[in-house]
């Protein structure tokens, strides 16, 4: 390379006129003069000048003045021994160097087209310290590009490098820039100003509360500690059938009900109590019932802390009714948070060792069984369906429900005759769609087999009225199949265990779950308060 290309931006203020006869006539004698003389030793490496990129012997190296080396300031990597001083006489020198004019700018790295990957010839196998080489812009041709950073001006970005031992390892070729100090993610920061949604805080509540009843408990920090009952099955507990949709209010005073409804605010739900027989309820085990449902439902609330403070759940026990014919079995249940409720609908059944009961939302809804049908000699509930299409497909049978649908508050009267027709079609092809037929292997004396088919369809009103006469004229059909039998509506048999008026106790599955905490098949039922006092009488009369 020679010095007449360096750039005219490198070249300082103070320098004398290279134009001038005597400059140019030192340069000529400059290049004329035997310039393998004048280069140093190559053991010295802080006079080792930097060499362009894949050097070979045919290029002829620079030479070196008594001067500084205007291209020395490339070389970043400091060498053991410590660089020369130049003297007053060097100073004096007329060649012209090139300095780079210092960038206010921010000093800029190397880029990697501009590392030299050749390392530098050496003729005696001298262990070195390796340099960094970096290709300088002189044969640029745009004369007015800008030097490259020099170590000095990159001194402000980071601290000088330390000297190393000659037999030290060697240093990378490129020195990178040290890494950004270590921020918080944003993750992070935004994980504790993020508020969890309640549905999906009932969402993680449950799946935490079900991994911790299938292991050990053992963390009871309060007395009302979140009670261990059966889990949830995957599949979800089996169905509880109603007779009617206000069946949980039977037997209940009407302005009872009504101050429920009126002035307990929401959230609020209705429990009914597993293996609680109407005929034998007294005051002493109803208030039983509710402190240890309050003792349930607390310890629920305080596991998962879904209060503040401490817990208290409120219980109100059912109202009995003048002309009652049984007493009622459901209970009110209020103050509590959302999450809760959705926490106890979600499981529904809660199974304790002390108590069992199904919760259900406080408001009315209408249920899928139709009736139970008795007399068909046959288990096969396809043949079964296929005889009670034939009776609903029949004449006489639509017309006596367009006579009911038609009195519905939601028929739509004001539609043209056409519209109306289509429109009660549409909606009868929804309880045929519907129908669904389960069986019930019920078991007579002497094992003779007596199957009863129960029916299950959705009718298409939201009207009570409407929906019991429409159950009514259904129920009443007496279907007949020339090679199954004859089928008719059965009486309704409730499970004293989970009251479902689909099977008696004996086939109640609710025992036949894995893990079940509730009540057996085989329990005997709490004796009658009467039959207490008579066993008491006749103990006292033997003493």
């Amino acid at each position: 390379m020679a010095i007449t290309k360096a750039s005219k931006n490198s070249i300082p203020a103070n320098t004398k006129n290279l134009n001038s006869p005597a400059s140019q006539k030192r340069k000529h004698n400059t290049r004329s003069s035997n310039r393998f003389e004048a280069i140093a030793p190559m053991d010295d490496e802080s006079d080792l000048p930097s060499t362009p990129p894949l050097a070979t012997p045919n290029q002829q190296p620079r030479r070196l003045s008594a001067s500084s080396d205007p291209f020395r300031e490339t070389t970043q990597t400091p060498t053991p021994p410590p660089r020369p001083h130049l003297s007053a006489e060097t100073q004096e020198d007329h060649v012209p160097t090139s300095q780079p004019t210092p960038v206010p700018s921010t000093p800029q790295l190397p880029t990697p087209m501009q590392e030299d990957p050749t390392p530098p010839p050496h003729s005696n196998p001298v262990i070195t310290t390796p340099q960094r080489r970096i290709r300088t812009q002189e044969n640029s041709p745009a004369p007015t590009a800008p030097a490259p950073a020099t170590p000095r001006q990159m001194s402000t970005a980071r601290p000088p490098p330390i000297q190393q031992s000659p037999l030290a390892p060697a240093s990378p070729r490129i020195a990178l820039p040290p890494p950004p100090a270590a921020t918080a993610s944003p993750n992070h920061r935004q994980r504790n100003s993020v508020n969890i949604t309640p549905v999906l805080q009932a969402h993680l509540s449950m799946a935490q509360e079900h991994r911790r009843n299938t292991t050990i408990q053992t963390r009871t920090p309060n007395p009302s500690a979140f009670p261990t009952h059966t889990p949830r099955p995957v599949n979800g507990f089996p169905e509880t059938h109603l007779r009617h949709s206000a069946q949980l209010f039977d037997d209940m005073d009407q302005s009872a009900i009504a101050t429920w409804d009126a002035r307990v605010p929401e959230p609020k739900l209705l429990a009914r109590i597993f293996d609680f027989i109407p005929d034998r309820i007294t005051p002493e085990n109803t208030q039983t019932v509710i402190a240890t449902m309050k003792e349930i439902i607390n310890g629920i609330e305080y596991e998962l802390q879904l209060h503040e403070m401490q817990p208290d759940a409120k219980i109100a026990p059912p109202p009995l009714a003048q002309d009652a014919q049984s007493a009622p079995i459901a209970f009110l249940i209020y103050d509590i948070s959302e999450t809760t409720r959705d926490i106890l609908l979600q499981t529904r059944i809660w199974a304790t060792p002390k108590l069992t009961f199904e919760v259900f939302p406080f408001a009315p809804t209408f249920p899928t069984l139709l009736f139970p049908l008795d007399g068909f000699v046959t288990r096969d509930t396809t043949q079964v369906k296929y005889t009670v299409l034939n009776h609903w497909y029949a004449d006489k049978v639509y017309d006596n429900y367009i006579a009911i649908i038609t009195q519905d508050p939601d028929y739509p009267a004001d539609l043209p005759p056409q519209d109306q027709l289509e429109w009660m079609s549409n909606t009868y092809a929804r309880i045929t769609d519907s129908l669904e037929i389960n069986l019930l292997d019920i078991r007579r004396r002497g094992n003779v087999p007596a199957p009863r088919h129960n029916v299950f369809a959705t009718l298409p009103t939201t009207n009570p009225k409407t929906w019991h006469d429409l159950r009514t004229l259904l129920e009443n059909i007496v279907y007949t199949d020339p090679l199954h039998g004859t089928g008719k509506k059965g009486p309704i048999r409730q499970c004293q265990i989970c009251h479902c008026v689909t099977h008696p106790r004996g086939l109640c599955p609710f025992p036949n779950i894995d893990g079940w905490l509730g009540p057996k098949i085989n329990n005997p039922p709490p004796p009658m308060p009467n039959e207490d006092n008579r066993r008491r009488n006749k103990r006292g009369n033997r003493n």
